[in-house]
């Protein structure tokens, strides 16, 4: 079973978001899809947590992070959790 199987790729169709959320300190190289709470606060679409998060720019990132297999489930071999 892969670590994606617990998420609906369905929800996650269309282009790949712009800006991405990404967590500094320890939090690793890994990119997450952003939602946006109630309270305005930014979060993941995965429900990851960490700290310090980030907004940055996808195109920028991509090449030396990592995306999160639960937030990008469509068939990234090399994605983390």
């Amino acid at each position: 079973m892969s670590a994606a199987a617990d998420v609906d790729p369905a929800r996650f169709e269309g282009d790949p978001p712009a800006v991405v959320l990404t967590f500094g300190g320890h939090g690793g190289r890994v990119y997450h899809r952003v939602r946006e709470t109630l309270e305005g606060e930014h979060v993941t679409a995965c429900g990851q947590q960490g700290r310090n998060p980030y907004l940055k720019e996808r195109a920028v990132i991509e090449s030396h992070y990592t995306p999160c297999r639960r937030c990008f489930p469509d068939g990234l071999e090399d994605a983390d959790e």
